[in-house]
């Protein structure tokens, strides 16, 4: 449900708010998915000069996650294999060391993903004259969730960690000699003040843009955990009563994590928009400054390395210049070419488990660059759009998990080189008044260079092989209709087969789904305007597909079947949705 106020204060003023409500059941298994979502925004002009705007989201939301499986539960148990229904229940609390077994199929309930965040935007631009604007962008966001499977176990006193005296009795029978299931998660929470200040002005063919971006984020990251009862409800579902929390002999929450990490990034950017040749020709001329400093502080935790406080301090910084090259051939067609550097830090999670003894081992996690070019030819006239171009990324000091040989642990590390490259194609249709079609194609090659260190003395053949998760080929088409009242589409996405490991021993493949639309507009009718009723069928053809599961591009499964350098983890896979219809209803009032 949508307002909007319409022009007021002398036509100088407008705002608008939203709410939306989603509660939708999983298509396998108990659960669901439960948002709330609230929107507004105003903008204020109160001369040719000034232009101000402000808008406003919350967002809270708790869903029950898919279980993701592996082929060999799916062979044995078939893909609607999902978490069991069943509230895990405790032993009698009693005399003498008991031990809790987690059920293998866990619970659905304790499965889910609680979230909520908020995010604060504004603008205020200034024209000091016709050819010279200032503006600040301040924006604020807030977010805190947790995430993955809650139920876990743990054992009372020193038996599980001798961190701050051990653990406190959690069943309350009177001694610390127990493995008591728990609910605990992963919880975060991140603050993100920042700002970006523009000014812009035009000089004879040149417009120039200079600029500065701060922000400055506070992100805590902590692994509580609190009692459930025999009816499966915890103590705190969303953890945030620190009351709840089980406790430590010294009277602190229990944490397998307890980290903050305060990431302050700035970035200085100048770009000058050069039009030559009768405007024919532009060259688009841009150089960034970014930094991003990440200070980290770990304080003793359960978790595997740290426990005891520490302290990393680390700044990644890079001189990131692009040029864009724009030239039209006629009114209808151009060609261009772009290249731009890039750079990515290492995440907060290197800096985690440095704790050797009573030594901290530096975080030789260096940051990740990369240059980027793509070069292509666009044609549009009134019926007919065509776009294509072809692309080269190539990838320094890749962020990926490998083999540390003087600790002879797996970190995060740089594993060494990358390359990218590819083909895009795009293109639309006008058939008629009523008819249109648009198409895409894509063709991505992305090869590893190197060898991965897995131990002291071995590498994973990863050299030459394709990244995970990488389709060589896609596409997508679609037949679009529309009338005075009535309209509709159709369209299908083809998605190519997919390495699910670094070393390529396992994939995933291709699929085809294919989506419809049909819609009718009515005629406006008292309190009801232009309302419209359409129906929709995603997966019209019901395809049987995968996808793989992984959190980024840097932590695949490096293999799925064991070999004498290594143990095989099969990966993990989300189950494809099935086909599904719904009716939608709109109408302004």
């Amino acid at each position: 449900v949508r307002m909007d106020t319409g022009k007021f204060a002398n036509d100088m003023a407008k705002a608008y708010i939203s709410y939306s409500k989603a509660k939708v059941d999983k298509f396998k298994g108990p659960g669901k998915a439960d948002r709330d979502h609230i929107d507004l925004g105003a903008e204020f002009r109160p001369s040719d000069r000034v232009f101000l705007a402000t808008s406003f989201l919350y967002n809270k939301a708790i869903n029950n996650n898919i279980r993701t499986l592996n082929n060999a539960q799916i062979a044995a148990s078939g893909k609607q294999l999902d978490f069991g229904a069943v509230p895990p229940t405790h032993l009698t609390p009693g005399p003498g060391a008991q031990v809790e077994v987690a059920p293998s199929n866990g619970y659905y309930d304790y499965n889910v993903n609680p979230f909520k965040n908020y995010l604060w935007t504004a603008k205020a631009e200034y024209k000091l004259d016709k050819t010279t604007t200032l503006s600040a962008e301040p924006y604020y966001w807030w977010g805190f969730g947790t995430g993955g499977s809650q139920l876990s176990t743990l054992k009372e006193g020193t038996a599980g960690s001798a961190v701050r005296g051990g653990v406190s009795d959690i069943n309350g029978d009177g001694d610390v000699l127990d493995t008591v299931m728990i609910y605990s998660s992963s919880v975060t929470e991140t603050d993100r003040p920042g700002i970006t200040l523009k000014a812009n002005t035009k000089l004879d063919n040149h417009n120039l843009l200079a600029g500065y971006w701060f922000e400055r984020a506070n992100h805590k990251q902590t692994g509580p955990g609190v009692r459930f009862n025999n009816s499966g409800v915890p103590a705190d579902a969303w953890f945030e009563n620190s009351a709840n929390f089980l406790k430590f002999v010294d009277d602190t929450p229990v944490q397998y994590r307890n980290q903050v990490t305060v990431s302050t990034g700035k970035s200085l950017f100048l770009q000058d928009s050069i039009n030559l040749m009768n405007d024919a020709l532009n060259l688009q001329l841009g150089l960034r400054n970014t930094s991003i400093e990440r200070a980290f502080d770990n304080y003793a935790n359960t978790g595997t390395n740290q426990g005891a406080d520490y302290k990393i301090t680390k700044t990644y910084s890079a001189l990131l210049p692009s040029i864009g090259v724009r030239y039209n051939l006629d009114a209808q067609s151009q060609v261009f070419v772009n290249v731009a550097a890039n750079m990515k830090a290492p995440g907060n999670f290197s800096f985690q488990g440095l704790l050797r003894g009573a030594t901290i081992r530096d975080p030789a996690v260096d940051k990740e660059t990369s240059t980027n070019l793509d070069l292509g030819y666009r044609f549009a006239n009134d019926d007919w759009i065509l776009s294509g171009s072809v692309f080269y990324i190539d990838f320094q000091n890749r962020i990926a998990r490998s083999y540390d040989p003087v600790t002879a642990l797996s970190i995060d590390n740089n594993v060494g080189a990358v390359q990218t490259k590819g083909l895009e194609l795009e293109s639309g249709y006008k058939l008629n008044n009523n008819w249109s079609m648009y198409g895409s194609l894509s063709y991505t090659s992305t090869k590893m260079l190197d060898d991965m260190r897995v131990s002291a003395t071995a590498f994973e053949a990863t050299s030459g092989k394709q990244l995970p998760d990488t389709p060589e080929w896609m596409s997508g088409l679609r037949l679009n209709y529309t009338s005075g009242t009535w309209y509709g589409n159709v369209d299908a996405k083809y998605t190519g087969a997919s390495f699910s490991t670094l070393v390529n021993d396992e994939s995933i493949s291709a699929n085809t789904i294919v989506n419809t639309t049909v819609g009718y507009r009515f005629a406006s009718a008292g309190f009801f305007k232009k309302p419209s009723i359409q129906f929709n069928v995603t997966n019209l053809l019901d395809a049987d597909y995968l996808r793989i599961n992984s959190g980024s591009g840097s932590n695949f499964t490096t293999r799925a079947v064991t070999n004498s350098i290594g143990a095989g983890v099969a990966p993990a896979y989300y189950i494809g949705a099935p086909r599904f219809a719904s009716l939608t209803f709109r109408s302004e009032f």
